[in-house]
């Protein structure tokens, strides 16, 4: 899958000026939700900095509590509306994330399900543990919707060395985990796990309903 054929990459550390913008496919989030870094902090996925020539930018934990390293941002219309808005309960906790159909969020047993097969009732993974989705809304969404793509520092670090083209970091997105398990491919976004981009192009072809981690192992 050549990923820049469905997606708006914006490499803003490389390039002010975004590739072409065409719709996208892959599952993303909208804007202003919330990314958990490496020294606990959250950002607006949206202003997260990806390593670049100029320097190693932002580190995200995963839902492992591996280091993980942003190595492009990815942005796009979303035209699989509508949008999927999620809450989820869990004791006194609540937490609300908002994604395409097609973003990628972790069951218990690391199964993972596509966010318009979730339905009231099931259970997610979260920052404070399993939690149960107590309602999901369909609603429309005109911004962009984002994601990022994740790679280990090994990557990382050709990146800033400028080892590693655009060209040939889009294709191997599309290809491989980028030196990542995939448990480390899956993130914090409002405080609700789901999948960053290598792992959402990977999972695309398996069933709607749920797949295990293991079928990428």
């Amino acid at each position: 899958m050549n990923i820049t054929n469905k997606t708006n990459l914006c490499f803003s550390q490389f390039n002010r000026s975004p590739w072409p913008a065409n719709p996208r496919d892959d599952g993303c989030v909208i804007e202003g939700t919330l990314v958990l870094l490496e020294n606990g902090k959250q950002k607006l996925i949206e202003e997260i900095v990806p390593a670049s020539k100029e320097g190693q930018g932002d580190i995200l934990i995963s839902s492992n509590g591996s280091s993980v390293f942003p190595v492009a941002m990815v942005r796009g219309p979303e035209r699989n509306f509508p949008i999927v808005q999620l809450t989820l309960d869990k004791g006194e906790s609540a937490f609300k994330v908002a994604a395409s159909k097609t973003h990628v969020f972790l069951r218990p047993e690391s199964r993972l399900v596509l966010a318009d097969s979730i339905e009231a009732g099931d259970r997610l993974v979260t920052s404070e543990g399993v939690a149960t989705v107590s309602s999901v809304e369909f609603i429309q969404y005109k911004g962009d919707v984002w994601n990022v793509i994740l790679a280990d520092n090994i990557v990382s670090n050709k990146v800033i060395n400028g080892d590693i083209s655009l060209e040939l970091l889009v294709s191997l997105a599309s290809a491989s985990l980028l030196g990542l398990s995939p448990n480390e491919q899956l993130i914090l976004t409002n405080g609700v796990v789901s999948g960053a981009l290598a792992l959402q192009l990977m999972v695309e072809g398996y069933v709607h309903t749920g797949f295990s981690l293991s079928n990428f192992n």
